[in-house]
């Protein structure tokens, strides 16, 4: 039988009875210990989940910022081929003008006279010039070098060679005598070969610079109609500041038959 426990007051207490309150603080502790632990792994997860998820995001915001930083390197303007005169070019914005309003016509236009014929050689009769050894090395399209001087070479901006194509273009439109004797098959065919040969050396450059200004639509009260208004604002490179850098820069008269050896291409100037 097994001996009976006494309480503080005297009274007699079952072992059993006086475990119970010691059984429930210890599940109440065990309770309390299982929440804490769960909320701290729960506090784990929450810390430990979004750095997981950002470290394995890492390889694919890298691979989408080198994609993004090709995007950028595609659209850009790449490095251009070399020319003497890249050093000195220079842009700003220009209207152009329509050339429809009578009273605001440009120099350059109007049927063929001394005024508008000057203007126009102006602009391009200096074109051929001469650059150094050391700058004709950079060049990607070899040249010949001047037969006075072998330490200086011939070279012409294209603009130049486009703007005089141009003018004898002008001038054909226009109907102007452009000294060819039409009697002559050989004289007729050469003239036609060389205006073929702008015609064609225009839309070239024009494809190739491929202005992308937008021309915009006015509507007009007379006649009732929206239409293509050509004043526009293009970013243009500075062409004065190109023309005087060649200007310059002009080829002395030479000798174009006499042949001189180059040592930039190693006796390669040939046709």
């Amino acid at each position: 039988m097994s001996p009976r426990k006494y309480g503080l007051n005297g009274n007699s207490v079952d072992s059993e009875d006086s475990s119970k309150p010691f059984l429930k603080d210890r599940e109440r502790f065990y309770d309390i210990l299982r929440h804490e632990i769960a909320r701290r792994k729960r506090l784990q997860y929450l810390v430990i989940f979004p750095w997981t998820i950002l470290a394995a995001s890492i390889p694919f915001i890298l691979v989408g910022a080198g994609l993004l930083v090709q995007d950028a390197k595609n659209i850009r303007i790449p490095t251009t081929i070399y020319s003497p005169a890249q050093h000195v070019i220079k842009y700003g914005p220009v209207t152009f003008n329509g050339g429809f309003d009578k009273s605001n016509k440009t120099p350059y236009q109007g049927y063929p006279n001394e005024a508008n014929n000057q203007a126009w050689e102006a602009l391009y009769n200096f074109g051929v010039i001469e650059v150094p050894r050391s700058e004709a090395a950079k060049l990607v399209n070899t040249t010949m070098p001047v037969p006075e001087d072998p330490t200086q070479y011939v070279v012409e901006l294209d603009v130049f060679h486009e703007l005089h194509c141009l003018n004898h273009l002008r001038k054909m439109a226009w109907g102007v005598d452009m000294g060819v004797d039409t009697s002559n098959e050989t004289e007729v065919d050469a003239f036609h070969e060389h205006m073929d040969h702008c015609i064609d050396s225009l839309r070239q450059s024009l494809m190739c610079s491929a202005d992308v200004s937008t021309i915009h639509w006015l509507w007009d009260d007379d006649d009732k109609i929206y239409k293509a208004d050509p004043r526009t604002i293009h970013m243009c490179r500075n062409f004065d500041a190109i023309r005087d850098w060649a200007f310059a820069r002009r080829a002395r008269p030479n000798d174009r038959t006499t042949y001189v050896s180059d040592p930039l291409q190693n006796g390669k100037t040939r046709w």
